[in-house]
């Protein structure tokens, strides 16, 4: 739990007197601050003040309450501990990164997302560009490129923004399907585009799967295809992959449904599963297959799927994209670490080497630990990320990605060591 600082007194941020405390120091121009890395500074915090208005009986706005909400200072979330809430992953350590500001637009700390998209969610809209030249304002300007964010790019960053990419030892054996469904649809209740503000009203994940609940369970899929097909909507599906037959995709948990893949759609698709059925065979198997997917209501309430994204997850539920990712992740699970699985949001195609650090080791001190997956020698692009993260403070360790049991860096609290480390491992 997050604690602040105002005006010489701690609060947690639960504290009832919290919010009068941002009143006071609001009016009085003091300055509030984070906590979250008691054994380093003090990072300076900014209070946005907000007025809630009200409708009386009259249907007449009227003053509402005021609102004091406290936000980090603007290029500063990676300051903040990896546990704050205020924290923001730095370039290297997340594909987000290179979308923030053109396919992500966000508040301060994140709480609400403005995206651009390169897949459609109506039959109006057509399929653009993932990244597109923007002419500026003066012809003798250069162009700015602007980027739109794939399906594998969205549904990272729903995973990321929901903290789905986040696993401890505390964690282990407690995250289910119906824990994934219910952070991505809060998530999506924030998600939006220029267009459209309602992404969450076309968005389905369906609940665990039970013979008492069937009905209800097909009534509410009954529902949002109505919805959609009335409207000219498509439907977002997050859903666990189940099987395909005959180019019809089933998912686990809406047996009642099935998917038919349109034609431009089914070689990358089957391309993207060949590849995620290998990684399933890993020495314990991974554990789950997760599908985003934009379906389209056609006549007589047929389903067809206009793109699909897939990934494959650990048994803990947490993405993988490669076999040493893989081992990577099972050792550091092993060990009851905890860790930030970095997310690409599809820049690099899944298998190769990624150009950002595997994951952000949780458990080493204030900043953390970037463990990069090394073949031989870092990529160019992996010096470049190496450089970025390093330039921010944060300590980088480096695997082998031919090692079977990844060396990792010993834990640290945050005033010290609190153990001799993992056996075989090195500081490069």
């Amino acid at each position: 739990m997050t604690t602040y600082e105002i005006d010489n007194r701690a609060y947690a941020e639960d504290d009832a007197e919290l919010p009068a405390a941002l009143k006071r120091a609001h009016g009085g121009d003091l300055r509030p601050f984070c906590l979250c890395r008691p054994f380093s500074a003090k990072l300076p915090m900014v209070i946005e003040h907000r007025t809630t208005n009200v409708q009386n009986g009259n249907g007449q706005d009227t003053q509402g309450h005021d609102l004091y909400i406290l936000r980090r200072m603007p290029g500063r979330g990676h300051e903040h501990a990896p546990a704050c809430k205020h924290y923001e992953a730095p370039e290297g350590l997340s594909g987000r990164t290179k979308h923030l500001g053109s396919a992500i637009r966000t508040d301060d700390d994140g709480a609400h997302h403005t995206l651009r998209l390169s897949f459609p969610l109506s039959h109006k809209e057509k399929a653009t560009p993932m990244d597109e030249a923007v002419k500026a304002g003066e012809p003798s300007k250069p162009r700015k490129r602007l980027t739109r964010l794939s399906l594998l790019g969205f549904l990272h960053h729903v995973l990321e923004t929901a903290e789905l990419h986040k696993m401890h030892k505390g964690l282990h054996g407690k995250r289910s399907w119906n824990v994934m469904r219910g952070r991505i649809l809060e998530t999506m209740r924030a998600q939006a585009t220029s267009r459209y503000r309602d992404l969450a009203a076309f968005t389905f994940a369906p609940r665990i799967f039970s013979i008492e609940h069937k009905d209800e369970l097909f009534r509410d899929w009954r529902a949002i295809e109505r919805k959609a097909g009335a409207e000219k909507r498509l439907i977002l599906l997050f859903a666990e992959l189940k099987d395909i037959n005959a180019g019809q995709i089933t998912f686990k948990h809406l047996p009642q449904r099935s998917f038919a893949l349109k034609p431009d759609v089914q070689k990358p698709f089957l391309d993207a599963l060949e590849r995620i059925t290998g990684l399933m065979t890993g020495p314990r198997g991974a554990g789950h297959v997760i599908a985003c997917a934009v379906v389209s209501v056609g006549e007589g309430d047929t389903l067809s799927i206009i793109d699909i994204a897939l990934t494959a997850t650990t048994s803990h539920w947490i993405p993988f994209g490669s076999m040493a990712e893989y081992r990577l992740l099972v050792a550091c699970d092993d060990h009851g670490r905890g860790y930030f699985k970095s997310l690409d949001y599809g820049q690099d195609n899944y298998g190769k080497t990624n150009a950002i650090a595997a994951l952000l080791l949780t458990d080493t001190g204030d900043s953390g630990t970037a463990v990069f997956l090394i073949d031989e020698q870092p990529t160019d692009a992996q010096a470049l990320a190496m450089k970025a993260i390093e330039d921010k403070g944060i300590p980088i360790w480096r695997c082998d990605i031919a090692e079977g049991r990844p060396a990792l860096p010993p834990r640290r609290s945050r005033t010290g060591p609190t153990e001799a480390g993992v056996p075989g491992g090195t500081v490069p």
